[in-house]
């Protein structure tokens, strides 16, 4: 059910602008071609090739959507780690979120901030309630960064496009390369507007484009409601509002649409359709990774609702601040529109996620949040203790990923897999998180123990990252056992099982013995020594069993060479454990020291 829900809400969404294209407008496009007619779409009779027309409006839209994917990437490169700590560090003030959210927004758009903010969430390094804040801020700060589209610039796009091109080949530092790929987004996208206004200008006097915008009139109910929901689907199709907006900004400017109230409702629906992105993103997530996107679609549903029921103010106020130009008004619309929403929801922000929850009940509580507390930066002690819990967090985490995919394995659940790939994502976000607070707290004072410690976590950090790279291998080489059809022997099975328990066992007895704060941490140890040692007695057993039968010819090269895979997988991971409990075992290095905790 998990892949069929996921088929429906991903494949479809991402191609339904084609069976849009194909079953809607290609017919009229052929009719036209074919009686010669062109007036079906266009009233100036000319030879334009009205296929190619259409095909230069959305590759318009292509170019808008990668220019600004592109700037989007290279902004998380050059500056990721420090856009992870505005998010994680600054949120637990709904206002100071807000500005947060706002910044980062206008600076990568508001669909790749809530998928991030998503993503921290699912990771524990953001609580549910932190982030609300955050995603009214995202919502704002995207209509800033449609601002600076909507001034007629496109003219120096090739110029953006060139000095970006420049900076990407001959410079070799990374900071600078990914200035230069921001720049050479932003001619990209500009580029994208004007090849959009470009195509949209012979549809000027169309009578078939004008039948299509009818349906949006913001004067009366229906076209209200038929504006915002054909903006919204369209939004969905293309998961971008500011390529919506950036179309609806060309229309504009070429005079295919001429009319404010035409314009209000497909404001609101591309709010509303930016939507899909955090959605599609919360799949398989932790219950405050879906109540943060089911905040982000609430925000944006009930922000639509008031701004409709204010539409006569918008209509009064809007041309005053910005003149006769339909762009300026479509612009300052949209930023007004989210900004007041905003100052709403912030006031109400309470309640707000008193609704979210009551909408979005859960048996299980939101999983606990991050140790990294910047409030104990200036207590190493203390800081180093956090670093260390975080790091055990991150190992039960790994604990988790091979009990799904042992399940997965036995299965043949693919749903499982999926549990894996989002858990692999979350240890990767931690490893970050983790090498990023041992730095802060490298700048403090600190003792010879207290420096060789955080070297310690550091390495022990890198290793259960790869534990998880190592657990995510697994599923490759079930996933290439299934497209090859090899199919292993009921003894097989039964060993690779085997070792699937004893480093489950590994795993379990890790997690408990690198806490130096724990009484029992010395026994701790201990079992997971002998977790370990157990282990690799039944991993040279069935390694000997496997060349065994290679020898007898009781085994098909293929269905060898797999199942070796999996017996190197598991021993990787068990080597990587070793490699933790051999640091650990210092116990004059290893050691939480009582009475700097308490100062």
């Amino acid at each position: 059910m998990y892949f069929i829900r996921n088929f429906f809400i991903t494949f479809l969404v991402k191609y339904s602008l084609f069976l849009f294209l194909f079953l809607i407008v290609m017919p009229n496009v052929l009719l036209a071609t074919v009686s010669g007619d062109s007036s079906i779409f266009l009233n100036n009779k000319s030879e334009i090739s009205l296929f190619l027309v259409v095909c230069e409006l959305i590759g318009g839209a292509g170019l808008f959507i990668y220019g600004m994917k592109m700037m989007t990437h290279a902004l998380e490169y050059a500056a990721g780690s420090k856009l992870r700590s505005l998010l994680t560090r600054l949120t637990n003030n709904a206002v100071t979120g807000t500005i947060v959210g706002t910044f980062i927004s206008f600076l990568i758009h508001s669909g790749a901030t809530t998928v991030m903010i998503v993503g921290f969430i699912n990771s524990g390094l953001l609580q549910f309630s932190n982030s609300i804040g955050v995603i009214i801020g995202a919502n704002i700060g995207t209509t800033l960064s449609m601002q600076i589209v909507a001034f007629d610039v496109g003219k120096y796009c090739y110029l953006a496009i060139a000095i970006g091109f420049v900076i990407d080949m001959f410079f070799k530092n990374e900071r600078i390369k990914n200035i230069g790929l921001i720049i050479m987004g932003f001619g990209i996208l500009f580029l994208g507007m004007l090849t959009m206004k470009h195509a949209v200008d012979p549809f000027k006097k169309s009578e078939f484009v004008q039948s299509i915008f009818r349906v949006s009139n913001a004067h009366t109910f229906t076209g209200m409601v038929g504006g915002i929901l054909f903006s919204t689907l369209v939004t969905a199709i293309m998961q971008s509002s500011g390529a919506m907006i950036g179309i609806i900004f060309a229309l504009c400017a070429t005079d295919v649409i001429t009319d404010f109230a035409v314009v209000f409702p497909l404001i609101l629906g591309a709010h509303i359709g930016t939507c899909i992105v955090t959605v599609i993103g919360a799949i398989g997530t932790n219950i405050g990774a879906k109540r943060s996107a089911l905040a982000h679609v609430l925000f944006n549903v009930f922000g639509a609702i008031i701004a409709a029921a204010l539409f006569s103010l918008y209509n009064r106020f809007i041309p005053v601040i910005s003149g006769a130009d339909l762009v300026r008004q479509t612009a300052n619309l949209h930023t007004l529109v989210q900004t007041i929403n905003g100052i709403i929801f912030l006031i109400f922000s309470p309640i707000f996620i008193k609704i979210v929850i009551a909408l979005s009940p859960s048996k299980s509580p939101e999983e606990h949040g991050t140790y990294l507390d910047d409030a104990l930066l200036n207590k190493p002690e203390n800081a180093i203790l956090a670093a260390i819990k975080e790091l055990e967090r991150m190992l039960q985490i790994t604990h988790r990923m091979i009990e799904n995919c042992y399940r997965g394995f036995l299965l043949i659940d693919k749903t499982q897999f999926k549990k894996v790939e989002l858990d692999e994502e979350i240890t990767d976000k931690l490893k970050k998180a983790i090498s990023d607070y041992l730095i802060q707290i490298g700048r403090q004072p600190l003792s010879a123990r207290q420096t060789l410690l955080l070297q310690f976590i550091e390495q022990a950090t890198i290793d259960v990252e790869r534990i998880g790279d190592h657990i995510s291998k697994l599923i490759e080489i079930t996933d290439l056992r299934i497209k090859r059809k090899i199919w292993f022997e009921k003894d097989d099975v039964e060993h690779l099982k085997m070792l699937f328990k004893k480093l489950h066992n590994v795993l379990d007895a890790s997690s408990d013995s690198i806490n130096p704060y724990s009484q029992h941490s010395s026994e701790a140890r201990k079992n997971l020594n002998e977790a370990l040692q157990a282990y690799k007695t039944t991993s040279m057993q069935i390694q000997e069993y496997n060349t065994n039968k290679i020898k007898k010819y009781q085994r098909h090269p293929l269905e060898s060479y797999v199942f070796k895979e999996y017996v190197l997988c598991f021993d990787r991971i068990a080597k990587h454990i070793k490699r933790i409990i051999t640091l650990i075992e210092n116990e004059e290095l290893f050691f939480i020291n009582q009475e700097k905790l308490a100062i």
